[in-house]
């Protein structure tokens, strides 16, 4: 028997464009809880629709909390709690270098500023689900105690895995004696919570995939240059640079549009400058998640290409295997259990922009067809929403 409210904690959907995933995984959450309310961390410019059983509440931080001093003013100036902190500290050992007790301080300012804003009226008898496993997760031992209530956390990659962060999570422990269930969106990731943490994991650990709709497949080619997509954030840990060096090696007509946005975009856009005559190169922008999907199903697409030092299983690529276009991507966190020599090329983590090259010219001179037919076969083995989803409102149902 469901419950009858669910609340979801998330960075900031339904603002923006960030969390697309979770337009698709909200459209389940509604059918199995009367009320679902939508708590995000800080507020973008847009807000997507959501079905009518859906409440918005009011975003936990006026503002985007990286690198924003009113985030030390409200974590320090508020009547949240604090003494939790004060045995993790000594537990944690964060003064051992200066990037640990930076992030030790970001959380426990962060975790007292959100909690302080937290909406009043919330019963027992709810189930909080965290999206991520940071940030907003540290709530969970708070309204664990204070309200009783169910919790739980999904995990999937870079607020799971320590070693993408420099070695440290901050809380992590302390968090995980408060989930009544860790939800990791990998087999990588499920051992991973079992091997790091042993008997201090969460009790219940059970492996949920994401998922894309199925619309269709991507149409044939219009033109002989050949088309490589690729769809991120343009950070670091995504490294769009190295693929832009790769391609450019590349020794025949390629075209390769870059959909996202970010920081590095100027560095990416000066190596595409150099590119030979026979390589262009168009660069998108950030765009929402339907716009993304409408790109691949008018136009033809090769090869999608990710190359990011960690991940967890990258939505952006279950939704290209969605319409049939096979993958060459690097072999960290889950990527493994949807990308293999079926349907693309796995790259080593610490791969050269030569390896990449090679990767993609070795696809190029491949069974094509067959790729791509398998592509949309692995969607439908292991990546389609209505299955994935559906099992796993079930089992937030059942707790």
């Amino acid at each position: 028997m469901a419950k009858k409210e669910l609340y979801v904690l998330t960075t900031s959907f339904p603002y923006g464009l960030g969390e697309a995933f979770l337009n698709t995984e909200s459209r389940f959450l509604v059918q199995y809880f009367n009320k679902v309310h939508f708590v995000p961390l800080w507020k973008e410019a847009g807000l997507r629709q959501l079905p009518d059983n859906s409440i918005v509440e009011a975003p936990l931080l006026g503002f985007n909390p990286k690198g924003n001093f009113r985030l030390v003013m409200k974590g320090l100036f508020c009547l949240s709690p604090f003494s939790f902190a004060i045995p993790l500290f000594f537990r944690e050992k964060p003064w051992k270098n200066k990037k640990r007790f930076w992030d030790f301080m970001t959380s426990f300012l962060l975790v007292r500023a959100a909690y302080s804003s937290w909406p009043d009226g919330m019963e027992k008898d709810v189930l909080v689900y965290s999206y991520w496993g940071d940030k907003s997760a540290l709530l969970l031992p708070f309204l664990k105690k204070k309200h009783g209530v169910k919790c739980v956390a999904r995990f999937h990659g870079t607020d799971l895995y320590e070693e993408a962060c420099g070695g440290y999570k901050p809380f992590r422990k302390w968090l995980f004696g408060s989930l009544d269930a860790a939800v990791p969106i990998s087999e990588y990731g499920r051992r991973y919570l079992h091997d790091r943490y042993g008997n201090q994991a969460p009790r219940v650990i059970e492996l949920h995939r994401l998922g894309v709709f199925d619309l269709g497949i991507n149409p044939p080619a219009e033109s002989t240059d050949f088309q490589i997509v690729s769809c991120s954030n343009v950070v670091p840990v995504k490294r769009v640079a190295l693929l832009a060096e790769a391609i450019g090696l590349l020794g025949f007509k390629t075209h390769w549009v870059h959909i996202g946005n970010g920081p590095l975009l100027g560095e990416v856009e000066a190596v595409a400058a150099s590119f030979p005559q026979h390589i262009t190169a168009s660069f998108l922008g950030a765009m929402p998640n339907a716009q993304v999907l409408d790109y691949y199903a008018r136009h033809h697409v090769d090869l999608f290409v990710n190359v990011s030092e960690s991940e967890g299983v990258p939505v952006s690529i279950m939704e290209a295997l969605s319409f049939g276009i096979p993958i060459v991507a690097t072999k960290v966190g889950g990527v493994s259990e949807i990308v293999d020599d079926k349907v693309g090329q796995l790259v080593p983590a610490d791969v050269s922009a030569r390896q990449i090259c090679e990767a993609i010219t070795s696809y190029k001179d491949g069974d094509l067809a067959t790729m791509r037919a398998n592509a949309r076969k692995r969607w439908a083995e292991r990546c389609d929403a209505q299955e994935n989803y559906g099992r796993f409102c079930e089992f937030l149902a059942s707790m």
